[in-house]
């Protein structure tokens, strides 16, 4: 590794130059910034596939909800509703 400030070879483990007494930028911080944005994006990914399973299970209670909804009111009025939820839904 080369010195970033007077340009001399020095030690790839060198915290400090050896021959101008500059600190050193080390790869080793660049690893660890680098291993740091993977942990953010796997974690985003993670909170992104939970986000959409939930979606779909609110969804899908929703459909069932509407259903059993449905069924109550044609037991009780001894009508089909589907009609009433179309009338509804698009208002």
């Amino acid at each position: 590794m080369f010195c970033s400030n007077c340009g001399k070879e020095i030690d790839d483990k060198a915290v400090i130059c050896i021959h101008c007494g500059c600190q050193v930028n080390t790869p080793t911080n660049a690893i660890a910034k680098k291993e740091q944005n993977g942990c953010l994006t796997g974690c985003l990914v993670m909170i992104l596939i939970f986000g959409v399973i939930g979606i779909f299970f609110i969804l899908l209670a929703g459909t069932v909800g509407l259903h059993s909804v449905n069924e109550a009111v044609n037991q009780e009025t001894g009508q089909n509703s589907s009609a009433l939820y179309k009338m509804i839904i698009n208002k």
